[in-house]
């Protein structure tokens, strides 16, 4: 199915704004075709067609001949007006003192995809925190087979790695392992227990505030100090969040996987108003929120 290309403005503000000039291409280009698949945490449409373009033709007749079964994380969740669901994350365990999971060196694994930007921006926060020592990482390849996210033995992509916990061929792997018959999605980012070989956590926005202050009592005072979270903020943080998510981080994959002419151009309208409203914002000041990092 193609859906029309939806006329979009682009706004003199983002060509005059750093911070947002990423944005501008993707204004002109973004929302031309609703073909591209992902998952929660999966690259972007242009990114995932210019990743497939790696494969040969001989690996192209061996994916296009796989037995697509249940666990097909390519498979896109959509109402019946045809506007994309955004499934919620399954495992939703908490790392801190008082808990089953324990905020302790080496005992935790992050896995991601380097073309995930939810699985980003643990990476971001576990660099700003210190954390590289603490929780190691392990990147999968960032583009998908039926499987999911498969690892480097068996899709060599260059800088992805190799499971080095259970030597697991795809993430899919890990999830059965905890589950054998979850029936949900293969997702990044996902926190992993090597003490208790269990998934804790596969939400971002939890695993990033686990990442903020958990692990504050084996960090030097520096990192240590480094709130990203800070008590005087949050009412603030979380009400420009819960607009931002649902409209802009969300938003665009609602728009580009609209199964409907409607509710693309419900997404898109959507997204661009609420692109404008942060330009309004990050015009008048360095930051969306407060005035320092």
């Amino acid at each position: 199915m193609e859906l029309r290309l939806f006329p979009l403005r682009l706004s003199s503000t983002t060509l005059r704004c750093p911070s947002l000039r990423y944005i501008s291409p993707l204004r002109t280009a973004y929302f031309a075709s609703s073909k591209a698949s992902m998952s929660t945490g999966s690259a972007l449409p242009h990114q995932h067609t210019a990743l497939q373009q790696h494969h040969t033709d001989a690996e192209q007749r061996e994916h296009a001949t796989r037995d697509a079964s249940q666990f097909d994380s390519r498979k896109v969740p959509a109402e019946s007006n045809g506007s994309f669901n955004r499934k919620a994350s399954t495992f939703r365990n908490w790392i801190s003192q008082d808990g089953q999971f324990k905020p302790e060196k080496g005992r935790y694994h992050l896995y991601v995809t380097y073309g995930c930007p939810w699985a980003t921006r643990t990476l971001i926060v576990r660099k700003l925190k210190g954390l590289q020592d603490i929780i190691p990482v392990t990147a999968a390849v960032p583009r998908m087979d039926a499987n999911g996210w498969p690892f480097a033995n068996v899709d060599p992509f260059p800088g992805s790695d190799e499971d080095p916990l259970y030597g697991a061929g795809h993430l899919k792997d890990l999830y059965l392992r905890v589950q054998p018959d979850y029936e949900g999605r293969f997702t990044v980012p996902l926190i992993w227990d090597k003490q208790q070989h269990t998934i804790v956590n596969n939400e971002s926005s939890e695993i990033i505030r686990m990442f903020n202050s958990a692990f504050n009592h084996l960090l030097p005072p520096d990192q240590a100090k480094l709130d990203l979270y800070p008590e005087s903020l949050r009412s603030e943080i979380d009400s420009l969040n819960e607009w931002v998510y649902d409209t802009v981080n969300n938003g665009v994959y609602r728009a580009g996987f609209a199964q409907t002419q409607k509710a693309y151009e419900d997404a898109v309208l959507a997204l661009f108003e609420s692109l404008d409203r942060l330009e309004g914002i990050i015009a008048k000041k360095d930051y969306l929120i407060g005035d320092r990092l």
